[in-house]
């Protein structure tokens, strides 16, 4: 299943994070294979950094 809707790719992101503590390499890991646009998947990560 690829993943492109940003909405899906950062509800992916909080459910990752939900579970425990993972680093910006890990999450691009798990999820960079699923997601269609690797630059999205970036996109949201520093969106949810900023939240921090």
């Amino acid at each position: 299943m690829e993943l492109s809707d940003p909405k899906i790719i950062r509800s992916k992101l909080m459910d990752y994070l939900a579970r425990r503590e993972h680093s910006e390499f890990e999450l691009k890991s798990k999820l960079g294979r699923k997601v269609s646009s690797i630059k999205e998947l970036e996109r949201q990560i520093e969106n949810l950094k900023k939240m921090d």
